[in-house]
């Protein structure tokens, strides 16, 4: 008895489904799947050198930002642009070279500003000298990891901040300014 044969709808349908299970062997067997494999890892790879590249561009900016403010001698705003740099890496948790770098070459654009102000009679009373301490103290307070040269460099800074507030004429200011330089020598002694 010769087997039955099946009805021509039932046929279709076989050969479809052979047809689908071939196409998904073939797809998946190499023609197409390095190729899949290899654009995954270049997207990987573009999109790290995106966010390097934005890191080091959002880098520059700053540096020219600190270049342009110590050139117009705007001490405040370099302090502001130092915060921001001292709040991102407060952020991440770690400190990399660039922004050791940055920060203590900030320091000492207001290390330098500083002894300008102590040379002048005029400066060492000056309402923005006030200012700029009182900034700076600000910007004390959110450090909270540092590197060797940062460490000289606030060291350097406390001296000069402390001359500047025995030259200066005492006045509302002056017990606050004492109390914030006490706390500042406390924290430089257990770096």
């Amino acid at each position: 008895m010769p087997p039955p044969v099946a009805a021509a709808s039932e046929r279709s349908d076989l050969a479809i489904k052979f047809k689908k299970k071939g196409a998904q062997k073939s797809s998946s067997t190499g023609a197409d799947h390095w190729k899949t494999v290899l654009i995954a890892d270049l997207e990987k790879e573009l999109k790290a050198e995106h966010r390097r590249y934005t890191a080091m561009q959002a880098n520059r900016a700053q540096q020219s930002q600190i270049i342009r403010y110590a050139i117009t001698g705007d001490i405040s705003s370099v302090i502001s642009v130092m915060y921001q740099r001292v709040k991102a890496v407060g952020n991440k948790g770690k400190l990399t070279e660039e922004d050791e770098q940055f920060i203590s070459c900030a320091l000492m654009v207001v290390l330098r500003n500083i002894e300008r102000v102590l040379q002048s009679e005029d400066g060492l009373n000056s309402s923005e000298t006030l200012s700029t301490f009182f900034s700076f103290a600000n910007l004390w307070d959110h450090m909270r990891i540092f590197s060797d040269d940062m460490k000289i460099c606030s060291v350097l800074l406390y001296d000069r901040f402390d001359h500047w507030s025995q030259l200066r004429a005492p006045d509302d200011s002056s017990e606050e300014i004492d109390q914030i330089l006490t706390l500042m020598e406390n924290r430089l002694r257990n770096l």
